[in-house]
């Protein structure tokens, strides 16, 4: 992978502090920057999955129409005579 030169400046004490603790900045910007973007991908991703979800979902909007109810759907059925049917125990 090919590197590019970059100069940034960076608060002085925090500098030092990095470097007393062996950071390399370089590197450390590197894999942040790596982190952020596998972040903002997966974001990404999910809110396209989501809307392709919503998608999928045609018909079913507030102010459309109920389709039309299958054969089976439309049979009617009523409510069971509990006294001609008692229920046993």
């Amino acid at each position: 992978m090919m590197k590019k030169h970059l100069n940034l400046l960076i608060e002085a004490g925090l500098l030092q502090k990095a470097r007393d603790n062996g950071l390399v900045i370089s590197k450390f910007l590197e894999l942040k920057l790596q982190e952020y973007f596998q972040f903002i991908d997966a974001v990404s991703k999910s809110s396209n999955q989501h809307q392709k979800r919503r998608a999928d979902l045609s018909g079913f909007e507030p102010e459309s129409e109920a389709p039309e109810a299958s054969v089976i759907s439309k049979l009617h059925y009523r409510p069971m005579d509990t006294a001609a049917n008692p229920q046993k125990n």
